[in-house]
């Protein structure tokens, strides 16, 4: 079992958020017992592998490259992330809650027939290993905890909702 995060890129440069959910994963992962990856799609997207490598740190960086990934669609980026769990069958997926991510993330959880927490602001592990997430409800004036049953639990993280880690020493 691995927690992974997706790692959301452009041009070479990795979205802020992915840096802070590596930092969250890091401790979700040693509390569980589970390894961490990073998960990079696109293309030429090697030094994005590279740097991300440094954060949390994770166990595994998988890197996707194909021409087809080149430049984000949901169709593509969905059908190789839904194939990827489905053949390594993680138990946690994080996503930024970006742009990107509030597209790709309900695309990838309709194909795997899961469930998905939407902009969470707070994650943990509980006793049995299950993520569970805080998010906000009724335009942030309430906050709900999100429980999940079954593989892959996925949510999608808002940004600074945790902090920033720093790289470990190489």
């Amino acid at each position: 079992m691995a927690i992974w995060v997706f790692v959301e890129h452009r041009e070479g440069t990795i979205r802020k958020v992915c840096y802070q959910m590596m930092g969250k994963a890091r401790e979700l992962a040693d509390k569980a017992g589970q390894e961490l990856w990073a998960v990079v799609l696109g293309q030429g997207a090697e030094s994005v592998a590279e740097e991300i490598a440094a954060y949390g740190p994770p166990q595994k960086v998988l890197l996707v490259e194909s021409e087809a990934l080149a430049q984000y669609t949901s169709d593509a980026y969905g059908k190789v992330l839904a194939d990827l769990i489905a053949q390594h069958q993680p138990a946690v997926v994080l996503f930024g809650a970006t742009l990107t991510g509030k597209d790709l993330s309900p695309c990838v959880a309709a194909r795997l027939g899961c469930g998905l927490a939407t902009d969470c602001v707070g994650l943990d592990i509980d006793g049995q290993g299950n993520l569970t997430a805080r998010r906000p409800i009724y335009a942030g004036k309430a906050y709900v905890e999100v429980s999940f049953e079954g593989r892959p639990q996925m949510a999608s993280v808002r940004p600074n909702a945790f902090p920033m880690p720093a790289p470990a020493a190489q």
